[in-house]
């Protein structure tokens, strides 16, 4: 947790506005905060502060995808299963109302749990660690 809190402080300043959408939300500089829950994928590079929970988790989505296009299997599966699942990160909700896990979550996971997955990253491709 404690390094996932390292990671995370990148984007947490004093600031209560999000630098992105100007939205007002709390932020509660230690690893209580809402965004250690988020895998810790994100180092912004302009040293801007805080971003709200709806637009760092935006970030992440948008990193998660560019971590599985370019087949980034061995640093996904390096972070270990997710603690906390994040809904739109690890799942989400088919129209039938079930929890549907998705390729990220898989590929935390590292490994098939052979219960035919609708995102299953290891059906069709060769994860390699």
């Amino acid at each position: 947790m404690f390094g996932r809190y390292i990671l995370n402080m990148y984007i947490c300043g004093m600031s209560n506005n999000c630098h992105q959408c100007q939205s007002n939300f709390s932020c509660a500089l230690d690893t209580s905060c809402w965004c250690c829950a988020l895998p810790p994928i994100i180092v912004p590079a302009d040293g801007k502060s805080c971003l709200c929970p709806s637009c760092l988790k935006g970030k992440v989505q948008d990193k998660i995808q560019e971590l599985i296009t370019n087949r980034q299997f061995g640093f996904i599966k390096s972070l270990g299963p997710a603690k906390h699942l994040q809904e739109d990160v690890d799942f989400y909700y088919n129209e039938d109302g079930y929890m549907v896990f998705t390729e990220w979550y898989h590929l935390r996971r590292g490994h098939c749990c052979e219960n035919d997955c609708k995102h299953c990253a290891y059906k069709e491709q060769a994860v390699h660690s």
